[in-house]
């Protein structure tokens, strides 16, 4: 992991996720805030080429009250899931594509475990979009992929991040089911560091799509 000159003002963020990467044991890292303010710009500079796994969850806008385009959701998530890990190096042939996100967890276990890499870096970017309406069987597989297998190894890096706040606590760290039950050997840590503006440039204001915005914060949760 580097710390990368692109990143200004996050000192006491990339601090945080060296010393989990560094860590002798398996760490799972939340991270959640409003969109645009540099969450994803964060990890995917901060890791640059040495993530070993990444997939980005579909915003799609579902009528709930429809159960067919609700499954139309599902199945475009899992595709898009499943072609994210070809991508990483899952070969197709006696791989076929999941149709439940407990095989897709499956799949995911089975092309870390062919990596040879020291540690394995696992960024799931917008899981609220990932887990679509019917949230609770990614967050439970989730939970499982992390309580029986992945914490258990002690080479995993586990990051998952989204814009929705609300559902990020009420899926992600509180107890519902998901990677933080049975997970914490202690109470996680909340970092809740400002973005602050660039020293080069006193005074300047950033807004839009710039993730150095003054006065925002971005809320780590990990794991271990």
């Amino acid at each position: 992991m580097k710390h990368p000159s692109t990143i200004i003002g996050r000192e006491e963020e990339l601090a945080t996720i060296q010393r989990l990467y560094d860590s002798e044991r398996s760490e799972f890292l939340a991270i959640y805030g409003r969109r645009r303010v540099g969450k994803s710009f964060l990890i995917e500079e901060a890791f640059e080429n040495k993530l070993s796994f990444m997939a980005v969850g579909l915003y799609q806008r579902i009528d709930e009250s429809n159960e067919d385009k609700l499954e139309s959701c599902r199945h475009k998530q899992l595709a898009h899931f499943y072609d994210s890990l070809v991508e990483y190096g899952l070969p197709t042939e006696g791989n076929p594509a999941p149709t439940s996100w407990m095989e897709a967890l499956r799949l995911l276990k089975k092309l870390l475990s062919s990596k040879r890499t020291r540690r394995k870096v696992v960024f799931i970017d917008e899981l609220p979009w990932l887990a679509g309406p019917q949230s609770s069987e990614l967050i439970e597989e989730l939970g499982h992929f992390w309580n029986s297998w992945a914490r258990k190894r002690k080479d995993i890096l586990l990051i998952v991040c989204g814009s929705a706040t609300s559902w990020m606590i009420d899926n992600v760290l509180r107890d519902y089911g998901g990677p933080s039950i049975n997970s914490q050997t202690s109470s996680p840590c909340s970092i809740c560091a400002l973005l602050k503006t660039p020293t080069l440039l006193p005074g300047a204001r950033y807004s839009g799509a710039n993730p150095f915005i003054p006065g925002q914060a971005t809320p780590l949760n990990y794991w271990s």
